[in-house]
């Protein structure tokens, strides 16, 4: 149903989980095409974060969040949307100076580092993500794992926190130990990705199991080739 927004979030997360990016793509390219008037704006912001999150197109989905928040019959939780939208299309791209001025904006009502309205709760994953990701970028690891951690205390199946969460932990100054058993967790949930590997390996040196760090090293590699087609 184009219609049914919280549904539609959830099909298209379901078939990217399950290794089906275009397909959940293909969903909301459906749904944005054919929502009526009242879901029209709704179901193009569901569209900007998968073409963002799996569609491999950040840019694409930044051209969908700032025709929306321009969009004279955007509601006010649409606009918020946008901002949160703009934030990680900016972050994906690297653009961070840019991310994090939307995410100010994005988190302007927010009271003591909190969001306090219902709209505000139901992006705060994702704005802490962003802001997870951008201050990780800036080699500030500390402030980057706080925000992964709050991101993954409120959605435990979203392994893109997780993995950063022990990316940022195994970092200088950060808790080893809690990097590594996040790494060995990843490693177990999804055992055939090689990113967690490497993560691993990474989490593992930083909390001095060098054999386990080699070995997850040989493995990521492993995996990294058996997923890279051949030259032709």
């Amino acid at each position: 149903d184009p219609a049914n927004r919280s549904a539609l979030t959830m099909v298209c997360d379901t078939l990217a989980r399950k290794g089906r990016a275009q397909d959940a793509l293909a969903e909301a390219r459906t749904a944005a095409d054919g929502a009526p008037p009242a879901t029209r704006i709704v179901n193009r912001l569901v569209l900007g974060a998968a073409l963002n999150s799996f569609g491999g197109d950040p840019a694409a989905g930044l051209a969908i969040a700032r025709a929306v928040r321009t969009a004279s019959e955007a509601r006010p939780d649409e606009v918020t949307e946008s901002r949160v939208l703009e934030a990680e299309c900016l972050a994906a791209l690297g653009r961070n100076d840019e991310a994090t001025k939307s995410i100010a904006e994005a988190s302007a009502g927010w009271v003591d580092g909190n969001p306090v309205t219902v709209v505000d709760r139901s992006f705060e994953r994702r704005v802490r993500f962003s802001r997870g990701l951008v201050a990780s970028a800036a080699a500030r690891h500390a402030d980057a794992a706080r925000d992964f951690q709050r991101c993954f205390d409120l959605d435990p199946r979203d392994l893109s926190c997780l993995i950063n969460l022990s990316w940022s932990l195994a970092q200088p100054g950060g808790d080893a130990m809690a990097a590594f058993a996040h790494a060995k967790r990843l490693t177990s949930l999804d055992p055939g990705c090689p990113s967690w590997w490497d993560t691993r390996a990474v989490a593992a040196s930083a909390a001095g199991d060098l054999d386990d760090a080699e070995q997850s090293w040989r493995t990521a590699i492993d995996r990294f080739r058996a997923a890279t087609p051949p030259r032709q």
